[in-house]
């Protein structure tokens, strides 16, 4: 974590238990797209998942400027959400 604060948002209980075992205390089961003090205020979103919808909440809360990095490859289509609803 090397000093940043740190926000896990994972929908399955066991990669949140997981993180909370390996040091982290600010789990979430969503991205809080409307939390004034988190949308707009990530400097970095690690996108593991793959999820197309993942992708977009993590576009919605990074700052300007910031930055969204695509660390799982999606193996086959989750959504009906396309790359073109990236903005």
């Amino acid at each position: 974590m090397c000093g940043y604060y740190v926000i896990v948002c994972d929908p399955l209980e066991s990669r949140r238990k997981f993180a909370f075992e390996s040091g982290i205390k600010n789990i979430l089961p969503k991205v809080p797209l409307d939390a004034p003090n988190i949308a707009g205020h990530v400097a970095l979103v690690l996108e593991c998942s793959g999820h197309e919808q993942a992708v977009l909440d993590g576009c919605t809360v990074v700052q300007k400027g910031g930055e969204v990095v695509f660390v799982g490859v999606p193996l086959t289509r989750q959504t009906d959400t396309s790359c073109s609803d990236v903005q």
